[in-house]
């Protein structure tokens, strides 16, 4: 008995030196996706901040592929020393879980939430071929030619697959679904005339709107989005309609409290500036922190959500 406990004291003395000089080396925030893509502006936003506010480089890594998977599980199966971060993302945390069981890593067991970092409203983009101007005379269209119109997106149960599905079961009729490999493809035949609409980030909308080839006719959130307040929320035509995207950040479970704890202290000053908050707004992200416990709990209220569309919506990885 008394060599356990010495060994866990010893254990207890090591962890809280290794908190105490943390950090000592070079972070890595992994992000899931390609270079050039929302989350990667995301994380260096973050990283160039953070380091500064740390005093160690953070270097942003990208692990693209099974979207947000590879990325996950790199995470997963770091040491828990607080020095390999994970952008986590709406597609890694809330959808991936739902739509694949069997995964190389435990989503809610093997990460430790940090804190929400921002969120940002959809779009609903349309093609100019429909001939209309405005949400509520989109989603009358939609009406009068039930399984006519199309909606394309960036994969199956992607966050575009998976609101759009939630549109069409919001307007009542059925919608057929157009998949591609990213989003830029799917605006592209919106221009031309070939795909009928998208909900996506603003982001991703924002080149070929700005060119006059698509038309923006309203925000996802449930209010107007502060940085387009121009544009009506979509839930003032469909009552309580919503569907936002998010970026958050997680380190391994396991990693000393004083250490996540510098963490999210850091992060929450770093997203109070208002640089950054107006990096992240040029993003079309609103910056908003929050303690690990809330942020715990948004994450499963979103899996939730999500698993209620995509029950509705009959949708797996290979439809």
């Amino acid at each position: 008995m008394r060599t356990f406990l010495i060994a866990i004291l010893l254990f207890a003395m090591s962890a809280m030196a290794q908190g105490q000089s943390w950090p000592n080396k070079p972070i890595k925030l992994i992000v899931g996706t390609a270079s050039g893509g929302g989350p990667d502006a995301i994380a260096r936003v973050i990283a160039s901040r953070m380091g500064e506010r740390l005093g160690q480089t953070v270097i942003v890594e990208l692990k693209p592929g099974g979207s947000g998977q590879i990325a996950s599980e790199y995470v997963a199966l770091a040491p828990a020393d607080g020095n390999t971060w994970l952008l986590t993302t709406t597609m890694i945390q809330s959808i991936i879980p739902q739509l694949k069981k069997q995964l190389p890593y435990d989503p809610v067991k093997d990460f430790y939430p940090v804190s929400l970092i921002g969120t940002t409203a959809n779009v609903l983009v349309v093609g100019k071929h429909l001939g209309v101007s405005n949400a509520s005379q989109f989603v009358s269209l939609v009406r009068s030619k039930p399984g006519k119109l199309t909606f394309g997106s960036a994969g199956v149960g992607s966050p575009a697959h998976l609101a759009g599905e939630l549109f069409a079961t919001s307007v009542g009729v059925p919608m057929t679904h157009i998949s591609y490999k990213g989003a830029t493809q799917a605006l592209v035949d919106i221009a031309g005339g070939q795909v009928d609409m998208i909900i996506t980030s603003p982001s991703a909308a924002k080149t070929i709107a700005n060119g006059g080839k698509v038309l923006v006719l309203a925000t996802t959130g449930l209010k107007r989005d502060p940085l387009n307040p121009q544009l009506q929320a979509l839930s003032e035509v469909l009552p309580d309609f919503e569907i936002t995207q998010w970026w958050g950040l997680m380190i391994r479970s396991g990693t000393p409290k004083n250490i996540s704890d510098r963490i999210y202290s850091e992060l929450v000053a770093t997203l109070s500036e208002t640089k950054i908050k107006e990096q992240l707004a040029a993003q079309g992200g609103v910056a908003q922190a929050m303690e690990s416990i809330v942020f715990g709990n948004f994450i499963l209220s979103e899996r939730n959500r999500y698993a209620e569309i995509i029950r509705k919506a009959n949708v797996t990885p290979d439809n």
